[in-house]
Parts: structure tokens; sequence; C-alpha cells
């Protein structure tokens, strides 16, 4: 038998279980290969909310026996924790390690990892993993087995494989003799309508309609969602037959406003998210009525459903824009504006659709050679309309100068006759010339003065320094 360590049992005995748990964990250490030792300590920590610890007491036990029950207590724990993601690797190995008859098991694993796989957003995983679980069952089917089949048909819905999910309920109805649970007829139903077999679906469902709401509200909004979603599926614009489409997805949509109606007498379901539903049923059968006057009553009516849950919850993205847009189809001056105030409604939503561009003309196919010298004959004609600017601009410089100057020259002659120097001085000045417009003398060689205009020889001017200042040389006497 398993020696008790004293002190532990000690304080186990005086009611104290968090010292008593110390001196476990301390006297295991001292026997770490015990896996039911740690298990023991696993539950304990877990009966004191230590989920941590037990999780460290779990992974000692594991590393000395792996075993399918220490496995699936560990991923309980992982997932109270907020680890799921090492609940999946924990169940993953799980699975590995279950014998082929441990069917009921291996179900409760892969019920929980699809759940784990759906609640990261992994659909495709968890309906791989649910798939792989029905292609091994064996036996007659328990209830643990139909909640996994149930499970399985609403990953099916989920990804729209309707067919798919008609087949594993057909199995299920084989086995039940067509005693199945209402969840799998509810879903047998909705995957009628995802495939258009409209009438089918109604008489499957027939079983809900007899049920009362009350109990059974969660499957009634299921169906509603499935009227939507197939509404939504149908594109009337551009279709071939828009009148028949157009139909059919009025048909849905108007369902689903029945559906939800019923559900929104239950305070339970008398909630943002069912009026939101109604509201845009009511906005898209006001898209698709053709009598103006009863359009025009839906979108007031989805207008007041999708201010009752703005109103409700402040901010709600989808109701806003609805609002938007029914304000805009209504035409309501007053709301517009309040609504674009609000930021319900975009500048840009508020102007004029622009008028459709004209397609250009498909330019010709051109030779290269023939595009290159005609692009330099271009060039050319720019290049010399460009000089002509140029020297026309310069030209009519120049006779204004020659006019302004012929004037000052006019009026300086005047003052020297009359004998006005001073203004005649004030007039000339100006355009006498200066030390920076005479050519200055430069010094040659031989310390003859030339002008910068030319040599004696009267070759090109060249810039020389003056002579430069004579120095004293070594041997000359220098005054203190």
């Amino acid at each position: 038998a398993r020696r008790v360590p004293p002190l532990g049992l000690i304080y186990e005995e005086d009611s104290e279980p968090a010292k008593a748990l110390e001196f476990y964990i301390i006297a295991a250490h001292l026997t770490p290969r015990d896996p039911d030792q740690w298990r023991r300590l696993a539950e304990m920590s877990r009966a004191q909310q230590k989920q941590t610890q037990a999780i460290y007491c779990l992974n000692r036990a594991l590393k000395t026996k792996v075993s399918p029950e220490l496995l699936w207590e560990k991923q309980v724990l992982l997932v109270e924790t907020g680890q799921p993601k090492k609940a999946i690797e924990t169940l993953t190995l799980l699975l590995k390690k279950l014998p082929s008859d441990a069917q009921d098991k291996r179900t409760e694993a892969c019920k929980e990892l699809a759940r784990l796989y759906h609640q990261f957003g992994q659909a495709k995983a968890a309906l791989t993993t649910l798939e792989e679980w029905w292609a091994q069952r064996k036996g007659e089917l328990t209830d643990a087995d139909l909640d996994a089949v149930n499970i399985l048909a609403e990953c099916y819905i989920n990804s729209t494989l309707a067919a798919k999910c008609l087949t594993l309920i057909e199995q299920v109805r084989e086995a039940f003799k067509g005693a199945e649970p209402i969840d799998l007829s509810v879903k047998h139903g909705m995957s009628l309508f995802l495939l258009g077999r409209n009438d089918e679906a109604e008489a499957s469902l027939e079983r809900l309609w007899a049920l009362p709401l009350d109990d059974y509200g969660d499957l009634w909004l299921d169906v509603a969602d499935t009227h939507i979603k197939v509404a939504g599926n149908i594109k009337v614009a551009g279709s071939v037959t828009p009148e028949t489409d157009g139909e059919k997805a009025e048909w849905h949509w108007a369902r689903a406003h029945h559906l939800l109606g019923k559900l929104v007498t239950l305070d339970e379901y008398d909630k943002p998210g069912v009026w939101q539903r109604q509201g845009s049923c009511e906005q898209k059968m006001a898209k698709l009525g053709g009598d103006p006057e009863v359009s025009k009553e839906r979108m007031e009516a989805s207008v007041v459903l999708f201010e009752k849950v703005r109103a409700a919850v402040p901010g709600n993205r989808e109701a806003c824009l609805a609002l938007g847009d029914l304000y805009l189809e209504l035409g309501d001056k007053e709301r517009i504006l309040e609504a674009s105030k609000a930021g319900l409604i975009k500048e840009k939503d508020m102007r004029p659709p622009r008028a459709p561009r004209t397609p250009k003309e498909p330019r010709e196919k051109r030779d290269k050679v023939e595009v290159s010298k005609e692009r330099s004959q271009r060039e050319t004609l720019v290049r010399a309309r460009v000089r002509e600017e140029r020297k026309a601009e310069t030209a009519a410089q120049m006779e204004a100068l020659a006019v302004a100057l012929r004037s000052v020259y006019q009026r300086a002659g005047l003052k020297f006759e009359l004998g006005h120097l001073e203004a005649f001085l004030l007039l000339i000045k100006p355009i006498l010339p200066t030390m920076y417009t005479v050519p200055r003398k430069r010094w040659k060689s031989g310390g003859k003065p030339v002008d910068e205009e030319g040599d004696e020889e009267g070759g090109a001017p060249r810039r020389t320094r003056a002579p430069p200042t004579p120095r004293h040389s070594a041997d000359t006497d220098r005054t203190p």
C-alpha cells in the first residue's frame, strides 16, 4: 500500500486542505513516478480552484503514463483556463490513444474537438473531424451519437452541403424507423429549402409547427434564418427569369417575416437580433413589391424596426447602413439631413449618379517605325514653334525698350535747351555709361594698358591681372 505523508495527513484531518495539498505535493516530488498520486493531487487542486496547479500535476502524471483519462481531464482544465489551442492538441493526441472499441469516448472527444474548431472559425476542420467519426462509427446509435450527428448536420448546413445533410439524416431515419429527433427533422426541412424543394420542406416541418413555440423557439429561428439565407442567394437583377426569381425571393422573405413575427411575441426573442431580421425582411420585400403604396408602407415599417435596434444597440453598423438607404429611398429631406448629421449617410451617397462614360473606340495597331517618325516630327514642330514664340517675344521687348529710350532722349534734350541742368541730369544719369558698362583697362606683360575689347594687334580680348606690387628683396635695406 502507498505510504501517506504524515504532515499532509495531519493537516487534512485538521480541515486545512490547502496546507495538506502543499505537503502532499512536496512528498510527490520525492516519488515522481507515481501517476496515481499526481492524479489525486490534480483532483485536490481542482477542488480548491487551482486549475494551473492541477494542469501541472496532470503533466507530471502524463510523463510517467499517457492514458486517455488523464488527457481528457487535462483538456477540460485547458478549456477552463482559456487555452483552447492546447486543448485541441490534447484532444488530437487523445483520439490517437483511444482503442478502437471505445466508441463512446471517441464520440465525446470528437464532439468537443469539433466545438473547439468551430470556436476558432475552422469550420472545415470541425466538419472533417465529425465526418471521420461517422465513417468509423459501428453498432447502434446512442443518445451521444445523436448529439454528434446533430452537430455534423449543422456543419453541413452552414457549409451549404445540403445534399450531404439529407443523406446523413436519411441514414439516421432508417436506424430509428422514421422516429428521429425533432432537431434532425428540422434540419432535414432546412436542407430541402436550400435545395429548392419547398413543398417537401414544408411537409418535413409539420412536426415542428405542431409543437409549442415556447419550447422550440430556437428551431423556429433556425428555419427563419434558412429562409433569409435562401432569399439572399437568389439573384433577381440580371436573371434570365427575373419575375419568377423575384416571386421566389419574396416568398422566402415573407415566410421568414411571418416566423419572426411569431417569435417576438415571446419575451425571450423580443430582442434587437430578431428586430433586425424583421427590418431586413421588410426592406427586401419593399424592393421586390410592385405596388408603390405597399412598398412605402414596408419601408416605413422597416425604419421603425431599425430605429428600435439603433436605440437598443447604439452604433449598430447594419442598422445604421440600412436606415441611411431607407431615408434616401423615401426621399424625406428632414430625415436625410438628420441622418447625414448622425453619420448614417455619406455625402457621396447623396450625389446624383454619374452618367455612364462612352466607351472609347479601340486603337488601330500601327507600325512602331511609323509611330516613332510621327512622334519625332511632332517634337520638331513643337520646338520650332517655341523658338518662333521666343523670337517674337524678344523683338517686342526690344521695340518697347527703343521707344522708351527715344522718349527719354527727347525729354532730356528739351530740358538741356531750356537750361534745366538738374532735371537734365536726373533724366540722363540712369542711361549714362558706368564702370560696369564701359570696358575696363587691363595690363599686358610689358606694362602697357590694353582695352578688354582687343589687344594691340586686334586679337581677342584676354584677361590679365594688374602688375603685382613689387616686394622687397632679401638684400634690400629695411627700416626698422
